[in-house]
């Protein structure tokens, strides 16, 4: 019995059968204490997030948990945007989470806003693998899976700018964000290339919500010219933008277009619908629980089935192109 428990291929297939057979009728249900000395091993892994407010963090904790729970994992959740105070004590929730963090076989970053995160975690636990999901590659983390999102707002930027646009104002989140300074960086650099003006009064920075979008677009029409395009980092300032057009008849795309940053589900669905940045974050959910599981069971990793450098994509739809054909996402 403790040879099949350890490693239920071990034994002859009739005396699996029969193993089998007699804890579907016993109800037996292994000791995880026990299991956890005996392999070293807990069945737990942290994942650990800037947010869960955001719904496109939300939605990739979702893939992680359902790809984890497929290999026989639990998932931990903890929700970190710095690991320092303003007087530099440590972030109490992150000293709260490490005496659980402590038990998990491994650690599952995603996108930190503070640099520090993962060398933080490195130095804390030095033996639990680390996969990071990452706007830049970190020395720190054991795998790092990378997508360039300062290239996908300026992918989306020259997009507007082709397409006739050049009045371009700009909603983002706080700048002591490491991803939102990236994705700024991306408007700015496709503004500058092209010699438009970078007006401040057509940017605007404020937390991860609907109503930052709308005051932002609110704040850029309060201005002495108007803009005929808004590029937001996320799309739920997008949603924002456009309802403070709407409610102001303010025509999209006619008179402004709007784009976003997540593609999210609701995309497709809002009227208009949204343009946005797209990003795969169903493969890169995946494939950082599978690094990750082979780094806890000290599995070879084949360099040539990782895919470290995720592309964005633009999804063009109605914020943008009214003959958006509604059917068929257009990605480019």
């Amino acid at each position: 019995m403790s040879k099949y428990l350890k490693n239920p291929d071990s034994v002859r297939p009739d005396t699996k059968t029969r193993i089998e057979k007699a804890i579907k009728e016993l109800n037996y249900v292994p000791s995880a204490q026990a299991q956890s000395l005996r392999t070293g091993r807990t069945g737990m892994i942290a994942v650990i997030s800037p947010n869960v407010t955001n719904p496109f963090f939300a939605e990739l904790f979702s893939i992680i948990q359902s790809q984890a729970a497929k290999v026989g994992y639990i998932v931990v959740l903890q929700t970190i945007s710095s690991i320092k105070k303003t007087n530099d004590e440590p972030n109490e929730r992150f000293s709260t989470f490490s005496s659980l963090i402590r038990h998990v076989d491994g650690i599952i970053v995603c996108f930190p806003d503070d640099d520090n995160v993962i060398s933080f975690l490195r130095h804390q636990w030095k033996k639990q693998p680390i996969v990071a999901l990452n706007w830049k590659a970190d020395k720190k983390a054991d795998i790092n899976l990378l997508v360039d999102v300062e290239e996908g707002i300026y992918k989306i930027t020259n997009y507007l700018i082709s397409i006739g646009r050049k009045s371009i104002g700009y909603i983002g989140a706080p700048e002591d964000s490491v991803t939102s300074r990236s994705k700024k960086n991306g408007y700015l650099r496709a503004m500058e290339e092209n010699r438009l003006e970078i007006r401040p009064d057509f940017i605007f920075h404020g937390p991860y919500n609907v109503e930052t979008g709308y005051f932002g677009t609110q704040n850029m029409y309060q201005s002495s010219e108007r803009p005929d395009a808004i590029v937001t980092e996320a799309d739920i300032f997008a949603f924002g933008s456009i309802k403070y057009c709407h409610q102001n008849r303010i025509k999209t795309p006619d008179d402004v277009a709007v784009t976003g940053f997540d593609d999210l589900p609701m995309a497709a669905m809002s009227h208009p619908s949204l343009t946005t940045i797209s990003l795969p974050i169903k493969d890169m959910g995946k494939q950082a629980v599978e690094c990750l599981y082979s780094l806890i069971f000290k599995k070879e990793i084949d360099p040539s089935g990782l895919n470290p450098d995720y592309r964005a994509q633009i999804v063009i739809r109605q914020s943008t192109d009214l003959n958006y054909d509604s059917v068929n996402d257009i990605r480019r």
